[in-house]
C-alpha cells in the first residue's frame, strides 16, 4: 500500500516545535533550521557535490507525474516505488558510510538532501522521513511501513502522532543540482552500532517535476571529540531558541492509495 500525503497549507514560520498535539512545519524557504523529533533540520550547502564530495545514496524521481514521490534507498531491482534505478544513486547505504558529527557537544549523524525543481515555482514539502537499520542488505518495500516490519531497528521517525513538514525552495540555494539544499542530523544514539545497513524512506510533495537525492558527505575533516570517525563541527542552528511557538495557518491531510 502506498504511501502518500498532500499539504493543503503552509504556515511562513521557521523552526515551530510540536507541542500537546500539534503538528511541527519548520520552514526553510528563507534559511535557518528547526528540530522535528530531536533531528536538525537545517539549512546548508556543500557545493560542488559531485563525486568525491557527496556521496549519493537514493534518488527520487516523481515517475507518476503526480506532483508527489517516495521511495527508500536499496540496491536490490526492480524497485518499488519513485526510485532512480540507477546503482550510482540509488544503492545500499552502510553506517560508517554517515559521517558523525558534533552539535553543542552532541554526537549525531549526519545526511544531505538535495532538492532539484524548476524556477520560479521551486518549492517542495518534504512530508515523512524514516530511517530504519538492518544486518540484511538489498531491501526492498511498497511502503515505509512495509520496510519498518523487514528491519531490525527504527531509527527515527518525521512523523509520530503528529502530521509534520519541513517546506523547502530550490531557488535558496541558487537553484540546480549538485549543491545540498538541506541538512538533516540524527542522534548518533539512536543508530545500533552492530547493525551495518541503514534504510532511509522519504516522501514529498513538490510544484515542479525535478528529481531530489539524499547523500552522505565524503570529505568530512575528523575533529578532536569522541568520535569513531569523521567527525566535523557544525554551528548550533540559531532557530532551536524559538521553541513553544505557536502554529498558524497550516492545513493537512494524508490520504493512501
Amino acid at each position: 500500500m502506498a504511501y502518500r500525503k498532500t499539504a493543503l497549507g503552509i504556515a511562513a514560520t521557521i523552526g515551530m516545535l510540536s507541542q500537546n498535539g500539534f503538528a511541527t512545519t519548520i520552514d526553510l524557504t528563507s534559511g535557518g533550521s528547526g528540530t522535528i523529533n530531536s533531528a536538525i533540520f537545517q539549512t546548508g550547502q556543500v557545493q560542488p557535490a559531485g563525486t568525491g564530495v557527496l556521496n549519493s545514496f537514493v534518488r527520487l524521481d516523481d515517475s507518476q507525474n503526480s506532483g508527489v514521490w517516495e521511495g527508500h534507498n536499496t540496491s536490490y531491482r526492480p524497485v518499488a516505488n519513485d526510485e532512480n534505478t540507477s546503482p550510482i544513486f540509488t544503492r545500499d547505504l552502510l553506517l560508517s558510510e554517515v559521517s558523525q558529527v558534533s552539535i553543542s557537544d552532541v554526537i549525531y549523524r549526519e545526511f544531505l538532501f538535495d532538492i532539484n525543481e524548476n524556477q520560479p515555482n521551486g518549492t517542495l514539502y518534504l512530508e515523512d522521513v524514516q530511517i530504519f537499520q538492518s544486518d540484511t542488505a538489498s531491501l526492498v518495500a511498497g511502503s515505509a511501513n512495509i520496510l519498518d516490519g523487514l528491519t531490525e531497528h527504527t531509527v527515527y521517525q518525521m512523523d509520530g502522532p503528529d502530521d509534520n513538514n519541513v517546506l523547502l525552495d530550490w531557488n535558496l540555494i541558487g537553484g540546480g543540482s549538485g549543491k545540498s539544499d538541506m541538512f538533516l542530523y540524527v542522534l548518533d544514539s539512536a543508530f545500533d552500532q552492530d547493525l551495518d545497513y541503514v534504510y532511509l524512506w522519504s516522501a514529498a510533495s513538490k510544484e515542479e517535476a525535478g528529481f531530489e537525492e539524499w547523500a552522505v558527505r565524503e570529505d568530512v575533516t575528523t575533529v578532536d571529540h569522541p568520535c569513531t570517525d569523521n567527525c566535523v563541527p557544525v554551528p548550533e542552528p540559531s532557530s532551536l531558541i524559538l521553541l513553544g511557538l505557536g502554529l498558524a495557518g497550516l492545513g493537512l491531510r494524508k490520504r493512501f492509495n
